[in-house]
């Protein structure tokens, strides 16, 4: 059974996530009233009872499916340090509703937000990351990019789509 609200964790130390307690069978970890910096690590995944799970940059730099726990994942920001997201990495997230694509990404896998209904995703890649398809991305309401890079996101393969239907790019704002 889940402890939701931490009152009964058992608190316990991850060489690679901050300072936490784990909750149950859905890998919660609990800040307890630990506040988190910007993310500066490898990404920071918020989840609908306001816990908070981090990782540090590693040797991998990706993110690949079940790394993050997607129950109740609200919103999620990649570090800078993320070159690569993989094939399914968020997909059937119901609950994501924003998201944040650090500017080291190049390349996201097949379905990587498929099937979430992300209202905001901001992507700080000055050149669009590749993607197979419009799909990998999912659906997203807005699309956030550096200003520089609008028309190189609404003229790239897979990001054309988001322009062609619905002109849902907007600069990052400053």
């Amino acid at each position: 059974m889940e402890d939701s609200d931490c009152t009964n964790c058992t608190s316990t130390v991850f060489s690679w996530v901050e300072v936490g307690e784990y909750c149950g069978s859905d890998d919660i970890i609990c800040n307890n009233g630990i506040t988190t910096a910007s993310i500066n690590g490898k990404f920071r995944a918020k989840y609908s009872n306001s816990t908070t799970y981090s990782a540090e940059c590693d040797s991998t730099s990706a993110i690949t499916s079940g790394e993050i726990t997607l129950a109740n994942l609200v919103d999620v920001e990649i570090g800078d340090c993320v070159t690569d997201i993989g094939r399914s990495a968020f997909t059937e997230c119901i609950n994501l509703t924003s998201c944040t694509i650090g500017s080291g990404v190049t390349s996201i896998g097949n379905e990587a937000f498929d099937e979430n209904i992300i209202a905001s995703m901001t992507v700080k890649a000055i050149v669009p990351p590749t993607i197979p398809s419009s799909r990998t991305l999912g659906n997203p309401t807005v699309i956030y990019v550096p200003p520089q890079s609008l028309e190189a996101y609404k003229n790239a393969n897979g990001w054309d789509y988001f322009d062609v239907h619905g002109d849902r790019y907007r600069p990052i704002p400053t």
